[in-house]
């Protein structure tokens, strides 16, 4: 669990490893911008897996339910490893072992 504390009051976030398999327990629709659903609707989303390779890929299991404003809409995520064990640097922190 991992609290941020926010002008709006405090987020908490839920997170879960299974073995190589890291989860995080929230809104289905928090990973995009394009539609919220009209109802709060949680599960676990797997967002990171370790030992990836590049163009490693998996997929959540479809979400269905009425936007809020009024359409079906069947959510699926897609990730991808897009560059494994790889050297970046953010500001001025450099960090080593990095799967993008």
């Amino acid at each position: 669990m991992e609290e941020q504390i926010s002008p709006g009051g405090p987020l908490i976030h839920f997170y879960r490893r299974n073995s190589v398999e890291y989860y995080e327990y929230m809104e289905i629709d928090e990973y995009t911008n394009s539609f919220q659903y009209g109802k709060r609707i949680y599960d676990d989303i797997l967002f990171l897996k370790e030992n990836l390779s590049k163009g490693d890929t998996w997929e959540s299991k479809e979400f269905t339910d009425t936007a809020d404003f009024g359409q079906v809409i069947v959510l699926q995520y897609r990730f991808v490893c897009v560059a494994s064990d790889v050297s970046v640097v953010v500001g001025t922190n450099a960090f080593s072992h990095v799967y993008i």
